[in-house]
């Protein structure tokens, strides 16, 4: 059971991260926040069992969630785009969380 709880947190993880390559507007920043709040999920549902190692995935995944807040600009009614400084900045938020886990 703990090997499938790992393997569908790391594969939340790989969509989220496949989709914030290419997020260029506020939909696709909430699309990809919802993704890691799925991950998020996920290291919960398990955390009674051996709370260090999924306590660690769940913060990993939420810390990201939380970092993207800002480029979500609101309730995803409209497109907006967001800027390149953004989309730039976003990249690093992922190539530093992906780095120091």
């Amino acid at each position: 059971m703990q090997g499938q709880i790992i393997v569908a947190w790391a594969r939340q993880m790989n969509y989220a991260e496949y989709y914030l390559e290419n997020v260029t507007t506020n939909m696709g920043v909430h699309g990809v926040r919802s993704l890691f709040w799925s991950a998020h999920d996920i290291a919960l549902s398990a955390w009674i069992s051996d709370a260090t190692l999924y306590l660690e995935m769940a913060i990993t995944a939420i810390f990201v969630y939380e970092e993207l807040g800002p480029y979500g600009e609101g309730y995803p009614i409209s497109v907006k785009r967001i800027n390149a400084t953004a989309v730039e900045m976003i990249k690093e938020i992922k190539n530093q969380n992906y780095s120091s886990s």
